[in-house]
């Protein structure tokens, strides 16, 4: 694993990330990971401790990468994240989310852009200000909601409230007629 990812990482140095042959020029949609890991620490979440701390790849890193995908025919690129929405917020001077957007919404040869997967917390006007700015960016949203009971969300450990949610709803829904919502819900017995 060590040697494929140090592999990796020296092609990205070239700002080369070469994909396998039977896929060249077949691939339309990739993953690029953008955020490793994770800082919060929900009540019935692994993430933290078999994948660490959250930890964002530089920009420059990212769009080499998107470039290098988009140079082998891919069209489209989901960006990846436990919470996607927080990259950037652990690399000084480094753009948030909608910065990133922007920066790779002008490779050329990308047509779609998506991410995942948000946080209702940190989903703020500045990202709905970039998706509604960038045609290539799809409003197509994923939120963990996990459930819509403040108690629930509190033994949890989530965050965040019902209201919060429907804030972060109400203003995509204000900034898009045709949306796409993808709600993660789930519940703790009681």
């Amino acid at each position: 694993m060590e040697d494929a990812e140090t592999t990796r990482r020296f092609l990205m140095m070239d700002e080369e990330l070469i994909l396998p042959l039977a896929e060249q020029g077949r691939l339309v949609s990739a993953h690029v990971p953008v955020v490793y890991g994770c800082s919060h620490a929900c009540t019935f979440c692994i993430i933290p401790y078999k994948r660490g701390v959250e930890r964002s790849r530089p920009a420059d890193d990212i769009v080499a990468e998107v470039r290098s995908l988009a140079r082998q025919g891919v069209k489209e690129v989901t960006l990846l994240g436990q919470i996607v929405d927080r990259y950037g917020r652990d690399i000084p001077d480094s753009p948030s989310l909608a910065g990133l957007l922007r920066l790779i919404h002008d490779v050329e040869g990308l047509e779609r852009i998506r991410f995942l997967t948000s946080h209702p917390n940190y989903f703020d006007d500045n990202l709905i200000e970039a998706i509604s700015e960038l045609p290539r960016v799809m409003p197509h949203i994923e939120l963990p909601i996990q459930a819509g009971d403040d108690d629930v969300l509190s033994d949890m450990k989530r965050g965040y409230t019902s209201r919060t949610i429907a804030t972060s709803l109400q203003g995509f829904a204000n900034e898009f007629r045709n949306v796409q919502l993808l709600l993660i819900s789930s519940s703790l017995p009681r």
